[in-house]
C-alpha cells in the first residue's frame, strides 16, 4: 500500500490531540503544524509539495500553490467556507475540495445572541460613553416576548433560533 501523506496547516486542528490521534490512525505519515506556524506563500508551497492531501485553515490556496504541489489530490477545509481556495484552479488540477459545514455554528450563534442582547440593551453605545466618563441610565429594553425575524435558516440560524427559545 502506498504511503499517503496528509499535511495539516491549521494550527487549531494540529494542536487538538483527539483529531491528531484520529488522523494518525489512518494516515501514519501525516505531518501537522504543531508549532502554530503562519505560512508564507513560499513556505506553504514547500510544506505541501509532497502531500497527497491537505487539511487547511485560513491559508490561501491559489493556482500558484496548486501548480507546485503535483501530488495533491484533496483539500479539506478545517472551518467553514471555501473562499480561500481557488475552486477553478482545483478543478483544473484535479484537486477535490471539502469543508466541515457547521463546525463553528454554535460559536457564531452565541456571538449573534451576544450582539442582539448588547444592541437591545444599548451596552455598546453606553460603554463608549462610560469611557468618556458619561453615565446615562439607558438600559434599552428586554428581548423577552419580542418577535425576531431571521432570513435564511442554515446551520447558524437554526442555532440562533434554538438559543432564542427561552426569550
Amino acid at each position: 500500500m502506498k504511503n499517503i501523506v496528509i499535511k495539516v496547516t491549521s494550527p487549531s486542528f494540529s494542536k487538538n490531540e483527539y483529531l491528531a490521534s484520529e488522523l494518525y490512525k489512518y494516515f501514519p505519515y501525516a505531518r501537522l503544524n504543531k508549532e502554530g506556524k503562519i505560512f508564507s506563500k513560499e513556505e506553504l508551497k514547500e510544506f505541501l509539495i509532497d502531500a497527497d492531501g491537505a487539511i487547511i485553515g485560513l491559508e490561501n490556496i491559489s493556482e500558484e500553490i496548486l501548480r507546485s504541489c503535483h501530488k495533491l489530490k484533496i483539500i479539506s477545509k478545517y472551518g467553514v467556507g471555501l473562499d480561500n481556495i481557488d475552486q477553478e484552479a482545483c478543478e483544473k488540477y484535479g484537486v477535490k475540495t471539502y469543508s466541515t459545514q457547521g463546525t463553528n455554528k454554535l460559536s457564531v450563534a452565541e456571538l449573534t445572541l451576544c450582539f442582539m442582547l448588547g444592541l437591545i440593551h444599548n451596552a455598546f453605545q453606553e460603554s463608549y460613553k462610560l469611557k468618556d466618563n458619561i453615565w446615562e441610565k439607558n438600559g434599552g429594553f428586554q428581548l423577552t416576548e419580542k418577535t425576531i425575524g431571521i432570513i435564511g435558516v442554515g446551520h447558524i440560524s437554526k442555532e440562533v433560533i434554538r438559543l432564542l427559545k427561552p426569550f
